[in-house]
């Protein structure tokens, strides 16, 4: 670990990615959650003593790609900032599947980028994405994250 522009970078050792420290209020969402699964995650956080799952942020937009939860039930744990894996979500590697069957089939990584710049959001599951050589778990303390 080492301190970059004062942030907290975490090396991977898949493709030099980074997983930084990000101020939550600097995140944007594209779908809704669940008040009971945000409830659940804050005790799994509260349980575990520490921050385990990288959030999955757009690198230009910080639009969050994975982790919606999990960034909700930081801030009711009163926490500012979250570990996030920047991606470039318009790298071909990066595909998005529909969860819905009911959204039109032209959905594209354009659209879920304007929806959530427009402060408009997704029912909750709408959208899964796959991340090539996405990081699994790391481990930060949750004092970092305040």
């Amino acid at each position: 670990m080492c301190v970059v522009d004062s942030l907290y970078v975490y090396r991977s050792l898949v493709k030099d990615m980074k997983i930084i420290l990000l101020d939550i209020s600097q995140l944007k969402t594209h779908e809704k959650t669940s008040p009971k699964r945000v409830r659940k995650v804050v005790e799994l956080i509260k349980k575990k003593g520490q921050f385990i799952k990288p959030i999955i942020v757009e690198k230009n937009t910080h639009v969050i790609l994975d982790g919606h939860h999990r960034i909700e039930a930081l801030k009711k744990l009163g926490y500012t900032r979250a570990p996030c894996f920047l991606v470039d979500y318009m790298d071909d590697e990066v595909r998005v599947y529909l969860r819905r069957k009911d959204l039109p089939m032209n959905l594209i990584k354009q659209f879920i980028l304007s929806v959530a710049l427009t402060d408009n959001s997704f029912e909750r599951k709408t959208t899964r994405h796959y991340i090539p050589d996405r990081r699994g778990k790391i481990h930060v303390a949750l004092e970092k994250l305040l």
